[in-house]
């Protein structure tokens, strides 16, 4: 039984880990006249996890999203949007063992993101006091920010769904996601242009990722697991024969420094 106790200890881990992760996809805007071509997308950022029980894990992240879409329109040619998002995703994972150092998880929440930064580009025709046409002149502006000041007419707020799946391998997470905006990141660009493209243009954010991360814990509480660890099985089994209740432990400053003690020997009192 105290060997049995001794293992169980030593075998103990925190719930809370970190990881940092970065992956790379594509994105597009999707919605009524919203058919653009997909671009390439970017994200980073770091997070934590704490496991509730074997099964079931609960995430959260900041990560720096670059996502955005591209078209060619009759009214904007070469049309290309560029988002840049700090993001903050709140996930349930339900984790399912492959076998001894691996596993795979399922994963899915809500998260909601904040523009900080990107720029829209493209040409559109330009027109004489006449009102003829004479080619088109190329722009480049913001994409956040009122349109009257010279924007995009992008909201900054934006929010959605994520879903994903990854694999774990000892500290190494390989994975896959999609993000599906549920916010009209730009109702702006419809009452400006009068046309019938523009009409309804009420665009939505998606975009889908490979990701790699490495998962680590802090370094106190990986100085404790090293330090139950280094409990060996010779020791456990001293405690075993001699029935010791307890294991009386002493740690130094380095890690991993750890030994056992037997209690002082009994002494009987001294007859008067």
């Amino acid at each position: 039984m105290y060997m049995a106790i001794a293992v169980s200890t030593a075998q103990a881990q925190s719930p809370l880990s970190f990881y940092a992760e970065a992956g790379i996809g594509t994105s597009r805007l999707y919605g009524k006249h919203s058919c653009c071509d997909t671009r390439i997308a970017c994200k980073a950022g770091i997070g934590a996890k704490y496991a509730l029980n074997k099964t079931w894990v609960l995430q959260s992240a900041l990560e720096f999203v670059s996502i955005g879409g591209k078209d060619d329109m009759d009214y904007v040619k070469n049309a290309k949007m560029n988002e840049l998002y700090l993001q903050i995703p709140v996930r349930i994972a339900a984790r399912l063992p492959l076998g001894k150092d691996y596993h795979a998880s399922l994963n899915a929440g809500p998260y909601i993101a904040c523009g900080v930064g990107g720029k829209t580009s493209g040409s559109i025709p330009y027109y004489h006091d006449a009102g003829s046409s004479d080619g088109n002149r190329l722009f480049k502006i913001d994409t956040f920010g009122n349109i009257l000041e010279n924007n995009a007419g992008n909201r900054r707020l934006d929010g959605g769904i994520i879903v994903g799946i990854a694999f774990e391998y000892r500290r190494l997470i390989i994975g896959a996601e999609a993000q599906v905006g549920l916010v009209k990141i730009n109702q702006q660009l419809r009452q400006v242009i009068d046309t019938e493209e523009f009409h309804n243009y009420l665009p939505r954010n998606f975009a889908s990722f490979f990701t790699v991360g490495y998962k680590f814990r802090l370094r106190n509480a990986a100085r404790r697991d090293r330090a139950r660890h280094f409990l060996t099985q010779n020791e456990i089994a001293w405690s075993f024969a001699n029935k010791s209740p307890m294991l009386v432990r002493h740690i130094g400053s380095s890690p991993g420094r750890c030994r056992t003690k037997a209690p002082p020997p009994f002494k009987s009192p001294v007859s008067m």
